[in-house]
């Protein structure tokens, strides 16, 4: 259970980072200013932070979990995304930070059209595992114990996840636009 609680801690430090390095990185796209210390450092501390939540998490699944194999039958949806998200999340990430080079190199090329559905997908990947997450992560602290609350808060949590989910796409991919093609 400690392995579980560290992991929740994790997570919501991730997703404060997360907020943080999303936010800096709209603001500049919408100034036309661009940091790249600034970038580098919420990205990499991101990326990094979400690289031990990921190692721990399957820690937690193969090795902590009851049966010697998953069942996905028996898991409830929202498990099922919230896994599935992880797993795009892992693959979509080096395309992601790589992004702003794969476009440079691939104006009005197929791979300019591929690099920015990469990037709604991955950003799509990263809310919804959010949205799912936050929950969960209360629980397992111990935070969150009323019906009513939970409810509030998943709805709370997905129209904001959703928000930024729409705010990154849009701002990102008229951002490029502007830069490479226009």
């Amino acid at each position: 259970m400690l392995l579980k609680k560290t992991n929740a801690y994790l997570s919501i430090f991730i997703m404060i980072i997360l907020v943080v390095h999303a936010a800096y990185e709209l603001v500049a796209f919408c100034l036309m200013y661009y940091n790249p210390l600034l970038s580098k450092i919420t990205g990499f501390l991101t990326a990094g932070t979400v690289t031990a939540h990921a190692i721990i998490s399957v820690i937690c699944l193969f090795v902590l979990h009851d049966s010697k194999s998953i069942s996905y039958i028996k898991l409830n949806i929202r498990t099922v995304i919230q896994r599935i998200c992880a797993l795009l999340m892992v693959v979509l990430l080096p395309v992601h930070i790589s992004a702003f080079d794969l476009l440079g190199k691939n104006v009005g090329a197929p791979g300019y059209i591929l690099t920015e559905a990469a990037q709604v997908l991955f950003y799509a990947a990263v809310f919804t595992h959010i949205a799912i997450s936050f929950e969960k992560s209360l629980i397992t602290l111990g935070w969150l114990e009323k019906e009513s609350t939970r409810q509030r808060l998943n709805l709370i949590t997905a129209v904001v996840c959703l928000l930024m989910c729409i705010a990154a796409c849009v701002i990102t991919i008229t951002t490029h636009f502007r830069i490479f093609c226009g």
